[in-house]
């Protein structure tokens, strides 16, 4: 299948320049300071670089999602053209252990390299590097250690003979919907956007991805994040 299709005019002429290593490098920027860190992606040989400034509460990165997708995209128009995301520290990508575990999923799935310009971590990771087995399993632990204090608490409450709660933000409609998306080999984030709260004060609007997540961890087997590329 020609992947090129999926591309537009401006990511062609991404995909068409090299960087000194003859791959591609695709930056991102967040936060603050963005001139002087798209600055410092420009010189470390991003032919793109995507930015923006996110508040902390927000769930939707539209830029860095938009990065993430010309990454998948471009290595599957040019499989033997090495994809690198750049970044200058490891917290600009993820500021979540919920984002790290996708972003680690997603970036082996796509068999796109991270690289982090500064920071404790500083360096090129590959896919199947220690950097990204090891962040993979830190976010494993810490989605299991909550998962176990949310199985203690409701063991607690049934055995005082409470069975009531706030209502689910994910109820067995929308989880049935989910799992058969997922099985499909649709993103969590996709998942998530087309998901609608019924009920309680947040009726209305789509569920977080960490929360679709968590839901779909409790269903059975962790989400995939396949591949990207145009979905069938």
């Amino acid at each position: 299948m020609d992947y090129t299709s999926e591309l537009t005019r401006t990511d062609r002429l991404v995909l068409g320049q090299r960087d000194t290593d003859g791959g591609v490098r695709i930056g991102y920027a967040a936060g603050p300071q963005l001139a002087s860190q798209i600055e410092a992606l420009r010189d470390a040989g991003c032919v793109q670089v995507f930015a923006e400034i996110v508040p902390s509460r927000a769930r939707a990165r539209p830029e860095f999602a938009r990065a993430l997708t010309l990454c998948g995209t471009a290595g599957l128009a040019a499989p033997d053209r090495d994809i690198t995301l750049t970044v200058l520290e490891l917290n600009h990508a993820a500021r979540t252990s919920a984002e790290l575990i996708e972003l680690a999923l997603r970036l082996r799935r796509a068999e796109t390299r991270l690289e982090l310009l500064g920071g404790r971590f500083a360096g090129v990771h590959g896919p199947d590097s220690t950097l990204f087995t090891v962040l993979t399993a830190l976010g494993r632990l810490d989605h299991d250690h909550r998962h176990e204090q949310y199985l203690e608490g409701q063991r607690e409450a049934a055995a005082q003979g409470h069975t009531g709660g706030r209502p689910k933000v994910i109820d067995d409609d929308m989880l049935a919907f989910a799992v058969g998306l997922r099985d499909e080999g649709v993103p969590v984030p996709d998942i998530a956007a087309r998901l609608t709260i019924r009920t309680g004060a947040n009726a209305g609007q789509s569920p977080s991805v960490a929360s679709v997540y968590r839901a779909l961890a409790r269903a059975g087997s962790a989400p995939s994040f396949p591949r990207q590329g145009p979905q069938p």
